[in-house]
């Protein structure tokens, strides 16, 4: 009874891994029906409030995520940097 059992689900499972899955729809194709009136800007920058603390303590967009124009990310915490320590460092974003 155990094989019987056995040669059961492993049928089932070879059946069901036969079936085709269609791939995901891409986010330009739903998003005006999912969110309508939503405009997605072109650039923004975004992380938790740790990782923007973190950016701007030691500035760095390592722990941030961006899309658009890469440099905005550098802008955005080099300002927020000179703005709350008064001086503009040298950092990796300057380069």
């Amino acid at each position: 009874m155990r094989t019987a059992g056995r040669l059961l689900c492993a049928a089932a499972l070879v059946a069901l891994s036969a079936c085709v899955v269609e791939s995901p729809p891409k986010p330009e194709d739903y998003r005006p029906q999912a969110m309508p009136g939503v405009v997605v800007p072109e650039n923004w920058v975004a992380g938790s409030p740790l990782d923007w603390m973190e950016a701007v303590v030691d500035p760095s967009t390592e722990r941030l995520s961006c899309g658009g124009d890469p440099e905005l990310a550098g802008a955005l915490i080099e300002g927020l940097h000179e703005s709350l320590f008064g001086t503009k460092e040298e950092s990796p974003l300057s380069r």
